[in-house]
């Protein structure tokens, strides 16, 4: 194989690869929350998808929402990916606030940016719950 078929095979193969990686991250997942009406939903949190929220400071990922238990009976379900990058920001129990770690962005338990590069917020849902159920709405 000379130099110009190498170049070309390898081309190719990196093509085929990014091509994958582009699909996966267009998933169905990926999909934004709703960020008007039409949300509505209820979980419970004793079923094993949800146990981390039996706890104060736990919080899990459902569909595009990050919730995060903050209180004893209180709760607080935003959308999940940064408006900055669309990485999935994560619930900091201690400091009350959500973060971005991939560029520093930070999000208060109200959605709104305490910190950039993020130049808008993160849609808040309203909670409702009823142990063991949460219900999360528009």
């Amino acid at each position: 194989m000379d130099r110009s078929e190498f170049l070309k095979t390898l081309g190719t193969g990196t093509m085929a690869i990014c091509a994958t990686c582009g699909m996966i991250s267009c998933s169905e997942d990926d999909a934004p929350a709703p960020t008007g009406g039409g949300l509505d939903i209820t979980i419970n949190i004793e079923e094993s998808a949800f146990l981390n929220l039996k706890n104060v400071g736990g919080s899990v990922i459902k569909d595009n929402l990050i919730i995060a238990r903050t209180g004893t009976d209180t709760f607080v379900a935003l959308t999940k990916a940064c408006p900055h990058a669309g990485f999935t920001v994560v619930y900091d129990h201690p400091k009350s606030q959500f973060l971005c770690t991939l560029h520093g962005s930070i999000f208060s338990t109200s959605g709104s940016v305490e910190k950039g590069p993020a130049n808008r917020g993160l849609t808040k849902f309203k909670t409702e719950f009823n142990a063991p159920n949460l219900r999360i709405f528009s």
